[in-house]
């Protein structure tokens, strides 16, 4: 109760106090967002190969294996679509 306070009163005097609350300023993605792409794709492979996997010594040849199809795939796709929408 009193932490929910605190935040309210936090939240309201922060452009007073010169605070930059994450929501109210987001950090800027422009020039690298899809290189975030990459530990997206290594999380749920790790995480898919865990739940699947019976020997867990296989799990981080296999999942970089998963992760670099996924990978690659999503480039050859990305190329083809821009190469369709050159065309056209």
């Amino acid at each position: 109760m009193i932490l929910a306070g605190w935040m309210t009163v936090a939240v309201t005097l922060a452009p007073v106090w010169g605070i930059a609350f994450p929501v109210m300023r987001p950090l800027r993605f422009d020039a690298y967002w899809l290189l975030l792409m990459v530990p997206l794709v290594i999380g749920i492979s790790v995480t898919y190969k865990a739940i699947n996997l019976e020997d867990l010594s296989m799990l981080p040849r296999e999942s970089m294996l998963m992760a670099s199809q996924i990978v690659v795939f999503m480039v050859v796709a990305a190329a083809i679509i821009f190469a369709m929408t050159q065309v056209m």
